[in-house]
């Protein structure tokens, strides 16, 4: 299991070793496995439906179809070289309540979890860099997108309550605590999927690299503003405007950090709207829509309890962060949903940060459906029939974790597990619990009628 991450700031930097500051979350990524005493993996996805995902391990492995198990065949096959002994066949049933394409990585996520589950399989302990290194060269090799380490890095050392400050420079990370039940961290998903293997995000990279080159330096940490204003003719318009945003989000990140030690919540806001506004202007990166959320957000103001706000991952559609007043968190959703112009193709959806929200929005929970996946029950019963893992789930007196949450447990696995049997009468479904990695993000969906019911 692996969860997502929200960035708050550091966009576009960590392939320039700069400073970045995501947090994990709570929606994560799971993986249901077994092993199958032969030498091929058959994996299925609650989420895209098809056939089971065959992979021999016997063979070599290489990139194919459908493109999101090019994650898994990465990590796979990067992981076998690091081991002596060969990893054992295995079915593996994936399950996820975090939206892919939607700025929250849901890609890293995918890989650490299968990571995760390699480990298990073969006894083989990485260190929790060694995990992030091998995710994401496997992302790089098999997915074809030049990631930074940010991602991976954020996903595997997430904790409660806390913030990760990641130097990119040289992989250090600092803990920094944020638990102040005044604020919450709020997420609109605007429901437009960001490709990054589309070629945006390459080129954005490539340009950084240009970049750095016209101004003659090794590293991106070794350029100041004095440097970008010497050579601001040789860089041209579009190459300076790119050079300007990765030194001053540098500078922001490390500047949000302080304003955090200090308690300055105001601070802190006003840099994710200079963050953004250089997302949008200097690196391009944004679009209509997270502009339109973002704008939104900027309208309600300090005064209506928006503190900031800001786009979020890697760009080209996804999500938008706000830095929110809890005590107004349903004044600012209800007014974050109110039409805007020119409409939006999709309708967005929220997600908060802070366990300590439950009660400022259980008037409004009538108003609110909790995001489910559908899956087509023929895809994946062949092969989630098999996976039974050991484990206690959170909430629930069963021993024992079936691959097929959400669902009625078939009744054969019901005659081979009598802890679950005990746990589940007929007709009755098991639904996973929540993992306490951020603080109680949950995934919440306006209802079609609006939140003013």
């Amino acid at each position: 299991m692996a969860p997502g991450r929200v960035n708050l700031m550091g966009e576009h930097v960590d392939y320039c070793e700069g400073l970045v500051l995501p947090m994990a979350v709570e929606r994560a990524i799971r993986i249901r496995f077994a092993k199958n005493s032969s030498r091929t993996t058959r994996i299925v996805s609650r989420h895209f439906a098809g056939d089971a995902v065959e992979i021999r391990l016997d063979q070599s492995i290489t990139p194919g179809e459908p493109k999101w198990a090019n994650y898994m065949r990465g990590v796979i096959d990067n992981f076998a070289r690091s081991v002596t002994r060969p990893i054992p066949g295995f079915d593996a049933l994936v399950e996820s309540d975090l939206p892919p394409a939607a700025g929250l990585s849901s890609s890293a996520a995918l890989e650490i979890a299968t990571a995760t589950m390699l480990e298990s399989l073969t006894g083989r302990q990485l260190s929790l860099e060694e995990k992030a290194l091998l995710c994401q060269l496997a992302e790089h090799e098999f997915v074809g997108v030049p990631c930074g380490i940010m991602d991976q890095l954020a996903v595997a050392m997430g904790r409660r309550d806390h913030l990760l400050l990641i130097d990119c420079r040289d992989r250090r990370v600092r803990q920094v605590p944020f638990a102040d039940s005044g604020l919450t961290i709020l997420v609109a998903n605007t429901n437009v999927a960001r490709e990054l293997d589309s070629g945006h995000y390459a080129v954005r990279r490539g340009q950084a690299v240009t970049a750095l080159q016209t101004i003659g330096k090794t590293s991106w940490r070794d350029v100041t503003a004095a440097d970008l204003r010497a050579h601001r003719a040789a860089l041209g318009g579009e190459l300076f405007r790119r050079a300007r945003h990765v030194v001053s989000e540098t500078e922001r990140t490390a500047a949000c950090v302080s304003a955090l030690e200090k308690r300055d919540f105001k601070r802190f806001g006003q840099l994710m709207d200079d963050s953004h506004r250089s997302l949008a202007e200097d690196y391009e990166v944004s679009c209509h829509e997270l502009d339109a959320m973002v704008e939104a957000a900027q309208r309600i103001g300090s005064n209506g309890g928006v503190l900031g706000s800001r786009m979020t991952g890697g760009g080209f559609g996804g999500s938008t962060v706000s830095l929110v007043e809890t005590d107004k968190l349903p004044s600012v959703v209800q007014q974050m949903v109110t039409p805007i112009s020119p409409p939006l193709e999709s309708k967005p959806n929220f997600s908060r940060r802070d366990p300590r929200t439950a009660r400022a929005l259980k008037s409004y929970r009538r108003a609110i459906v909790l995001r489910r996946l559908t899956v087509s029950r023929s895809s994946f019963t062949s092969v989630a029939s098999r996976l039974i893992v050991k484990g206690q789930r959170p909430g629930h007196n069963c021993q024992a974790q079936p691959a097929w949450l959400g669902q009625r447990a078939p009744r054969s696995v019901r005659a081979e597990c009598p802890t679950i049997s005990n746990a589940l009468t007929a007709g009755e479904t098991l639904m996973a619990g929540p993992l306490a990695l951020a603080g109680g993000l949950g995934l919440f969906h306006p209802s079609p009628a609006g939140w003013a019911k």
